[in-house]
């Protein structure tokens, strides 16, 4: 695994992180996804060593990171806001990430700064939000590191800028070793960039899968108020109207219940904001 976490935890005065188990194989974007506030930035943070933890451990390939030489560095992280001075350049910050990451591929940087067309004289604080991320996320893809910690990454960006991005992104994965954990609730870069999703709910791991596993399983489905029959047990919950709506996390199992009592039926699949929506219902009805 090129990354782990083991109960992994955080405690403020009116809010508990953790306990947080995570596992990131090479070659994987793996995403922690939540509402503002649920905790994914933080779990972020702690795993750059930017914000303490309480309790937990942290191993990058197998070694905990705490035993890591600066030498050795295999990350980078972009938090969501910058936290250097306003006043650095992009040159100044490109002359800082030459010192700390050995294996920096200027070559790479000049690329990213033609694709993205920001400037590297301006000070921070002058570019626009958008130039700001661009800026950062093309510093981080830059350091050639194995791991990218990137939070809500194409935040403060334009369509088309997220389109290169994106893009950028799936080519900088072309290096089998290589891996992203990134914090969003942003809707295309779940679709886009994900292949794994940890959901986080008020700062607890909820649930965590593959999301090609979940596409084409949770659907909608229609069936004559005049039909009897029970609802099944993965209908998460039911719709009246002109025709029964069921919500079903498990469509394949559904189908084949009506199939086999030869009720008619429609169905619509989910599209993967939708499933995690009514995830988070269920979640919801679950702990309260």
């Amino acid at each position: 695994m090129l990354l782990t976490t083991h109960q992994l935890e955080k405690k403020y005065p009116h809010k508990e992180i953790g306990p947080i188990q995570l596992s990131l194989e090479s070659g994987i974007i793996s995403g922690l996804v939540g509402p503002n506030g649920s905790g994914k930035s933080t779990i972020l943070q702690m795993i750059s060593g930017a914000e303490h933890r309480d309790h937990g451990e942290i191993s990058i390939f197998g070694k905990p990171i705490a035993e890591l030489q600066q030498s050795e560095k295999q990350f980078a992280y972009v938090p969501s806001h910058y936290q250097g001075s306003p006043y650095w350049t992009g040159n100044d910050l490109i002359s800082w990430y030459r010192h700390w990451y050995p294996k920096w591929n200027q070559d790479q940087m000049q690329q990213f700064m033609k694709q993205f067309d920001f400037e590297l004289h301006v000070p921070y604080e002058k570019l626009s939000t958008g130039n700001q991320r661009k800026l950062l996320i093309s510093l981080a893809m830059s350091t050639e590191s194995d791991l990218l910690l990137l939070d809500e990454p194409s935040n403060g960006l334009d369509f088309l800028s997220k389109t290169v991005l994106y893009e950028s992104i799936q080519i900088w994965m072309e290096k089998s070793e290589r891996s992203i954990l990134l914090a969003s609730h942003d809707v295309d870069e779940i679709n886009k960039l994900m292949d794994h999703i940890t959901l986080i709910h008020q700062g607890k791991q909820v649930r965590s899968f593959g999301k090609e596993e979940e596409l084409g399983q949770w659907g909608y489905v229609w069936i004559s108020n005049q039909a009897t029959i029970s609802v099944p047990e993965e209908v998460v919950t039911t719709i009246p109207s002109s025709m029964t709506q069921w919500i079903t996390q498990h469509l394949p199992k559904t189908r084949s219940m009506l199939e086999s009592k030869q009720i008619d039926y429609r169905y619509n699949v989910m599209q993967m904001n939708e499933i995690l929506e009514w995830m988070y219902k269920t979640i919801d009805k679950q702990t309260r």
